[in-house]
């Protein structure tokens, strides 16, 4: 195809498109962290990361920001209990996946039961 884009123009690629291609990632829609890795265990490097961007534009910072994601998902993890919230007759609340709509896509706010797993927990927690 031949292309015109104008110097200055901005690009925006779907991230959604990209990380639900069915073709590369099989039944998209349902929670599967294990497509994200090899056979071995270890991380699939291939799979796309888009956040970031691409090619000489990639941001620098990346390194960073997942090391920091890495961290702070594994303290969270390690302080609390993160469940479905329960009715008053102690049912668990279906959470319904739903997200805004347009350029930037984010979770609607869902309920949940969030936690700290111990006493000593809480406690680390109430020092922060």
């Amino acid at each position: 195809r031949d292309w015109n884009i104008p110097k200055g123009t901005a690009i925006f690629f779907n991230t959604w498109a990209m990380l639900h291609d069915p073709v590369k990632y099989p039944d998209p829609e349902s929670f599967k962290p294990e497509r994200f890795f090899r056979d071995d265990g270890t991380l699939n490097d291939d799979n796309v990361q888009p956040a970031f961007g691409f090619g000489r534009r990639v941001c620098p910072g990346q390194h960073l920001a997942k090391a920091s994601i890495w961290i702070m998902v594994a303290c969270t993890l390690a302080l609390f209990d993160i469940e479905p919230a329960k009715d008053e007759a102690g049912n668990e609340i279906p959470i319904h996946y739903d997200y805004t709509d347009g350029l930037v896509s984010h979770p609607l706010p869902f309920k949940c039961s969030i936690r700290p797993r111990d006493k000593k927990a809480e406690e680390l927690v109430q020092e922060l």
